[in-house]
């Protein structure tokens, strides 16, 4: 790999992340809007379908065979249901804390594979995931039932999460096209949080042009631009490599949250960060990170 090629990749995978990070300033607008963690879920997978069209017909594409489309719809529900909780989270506790516990996935990945594959858990993988939880205690003040009530939703988005990464490990879709594979789940994806949205009477469709305009940039970016930048990302340095570089995703949600949102920063919140971060950053260096590594375009 020459220097030009490392530049590109890390450029790449530290500008994917921070569109990621971008995600709870925009839903935050949203939300002040009158929109809901449901309305946002939809069309954020509903509005990315042409964009992933497009590019789906760029690549060497097969037919779907019933048991691959049937798969998809595993891999789009969980698509559906991460999101749903993340977003809902923004709500109650800080949209950094938010998304630092969301990434604690990686930990719960190789939990997952332990409980479920019968992968061995090294001293290195026990300290990470001591390095988890140590981060979560952190952020937890007593006397805080709806900050905890709103860390568990967050958590629970990392868990999901976790289970997208081992089943698309584990079910073979990983060999699919990329942009085939997220196609199909964002279609699937959005049937799903549509019906949710209906059921709970929370689907909204009578937007202003600028709040359109903001879900189809939201859309685009997120489920689009963020994916392309990735792939370019682990094409050029390697999906460990990549996943480093993804840890910056949390530190921009609270950038941009403590900045632009007015979102408290404490010693021990920061603290909380450091040890989750850590522990992500120690999994994707020294414990495998192409099992962990995250996968745009599905948080």
């Amino acid at each position: 790999m020459n220097s030009a090629q490392r530049r590109q990749g890390v450029a790449s995978a530290l500008l994917s992340a921070l569109i990621f990070g971008t995600m709870p300033l925009a839903a935050s607008l949203f939300y002040g809007q009158g929109g809901t963690p449901e309305s946002l879920v939809f069309y954020r997978n509903l509005l990315a379908l042409p964009f992933l069209f497009v590019l789906m017909r760029r690549e060497d594409c097969r037919p779907l065979s019933l048991r691959l489309l049937g798969r998809l719809a595993v891999l789009a529900f969980l698509n559906a249901v991460t999101p749903l909780l993340l977003f809902n989270s923004y709500r109650s506790i800080p949209t950094g804390m938010s998304t630092t516990l969301h990434f604690s996935y990686p930990v719960f990945v190789l939990l997952g594979a332990a409980i479920f594959c019968g992968e061995r858990i090294t001293p290195l993988k026990a300290l990470c995931v001591g390095l988890c939880t140590l981060g979560v205690a952190l952020f937890y003040s007593p006397g805080q039932s709806a900050a905890l009530a709103g860390m568990a939703v967050a958590f629970s988005s990392g868990i999901t999460y976790a289970g997208y990464v081992v089943y698309l490990d584990k079910s073979g879709l990983k060999e699919l096209p990329p942009f085939q594979m997220v196609f199909w789940t964002c279609l699937f994806a959005s049937g799903f949080s549509g019906a949710w949205g209906l059921w709970e009477g929370r689907l909204q469709a009578g937007f202003s042009l600028p709040v359109w305009g903001l879900l189809v940039a939201f859309a685009g970016m997120v489920s689009v631009v963020s994916l392309v930048l990735f792939q370019l990302g682990v094409k050029k340095i390697g999906p460990s490599q990549a996943s480093v570089f993804s840890t910056f995703e949390p530190l921009a949600s609270i950038l941009w949250g403590v900045t632009l949102l007015g979102e408290r920063f404490t010693l021990r919140t920061g603290a909380g960060v450091a040890a989750i971060l850590a522990a992500v950053v120690l999994l994707a260096v020294k414990g495998g990170a192409e099992k962990a590594a995250p996968r745009p375009a599905v948080r």
